[in-house]
C-alpha cells in the first residue's frame, strides 16, 4: 500500500480509510515536492510574492532545492521561464502550506497581475536502504 492507494475492494471504503490511516502515520514519511513553473508579468508585483514565500513555507518544515536559475528546456513548448522545485517533509504538509491563509495572502499577489504559475505537488518514493 502506498500513500492513498489500496486495494480495490477496499477503495471508498471505511476500512481503506482506516487501513490508509494507519499506514500513513505508521512510517509514510516520504518528502513530497511541490514543483511551479512561472512566467513573471509584472517583476515589482511578484516580488510582494516571493518575499512572503520563505517565511510561510519555513513553517512547514520545506526547503528550496531550486528557483530561477540557469535552465534548459529539454522537451515541451517554452512557454514558462522560472522554476521552483521545493521539498516538504511530507505529502501533506505540501499540500497545508499552500491552502493555508499565509501563502493564499502571499499568492494573492501574482494572482493580480504579478505573474502565471502552474503549481503541482507530488509525493516523492522510499528509496530503499
Amino acid at each position: 500500500m502506498k500513500g492513498t492507494t489500496c486495494c480495490p475492494r477496499y477503495r471508498a471504503s471505511i476500512d481503506c480509510l482506516i487501513k490508509v490511516a494507519a499506514f500513513n502515520l505508521i512510517g509514510n514519511t516520504v518528502p513530497a515536492y511541490w514543483i511551479s513553473r512561472c512566467i513573471i508579468n509584472d517583476p515589482v508585483v511578484y516580488k510582494r510574492y516571493t518575499d512572503q514565500v520563505p517565511d510561510i513555507i519555513a513553517k512547514y518544515g520545506a526547503k528550496v532545492l531550486a528557483r530561477g536559475g540557469h535552465f534548459q528546456i529539454m522537451e515541451g513548448p517554452e512557454v514558462f521561464k522560472r522554476f521552483v522545485v521545493i521539498e516538504f517533509p511530507t505529502f501533506a504538509s505540501a499540500v497545508e502550506c499552500f491552502q493555508s491563509d499565509a501563502y493564499k495572502a502571499a499568492a494573492s499577489h501574482r494572482r493580480n497581475g504579478g505573474g502565471i504559475v502552474e503549481n503541482v505537488i507530488v509525493e516523492g518514493v522510499e528509496i530503499p536502504s
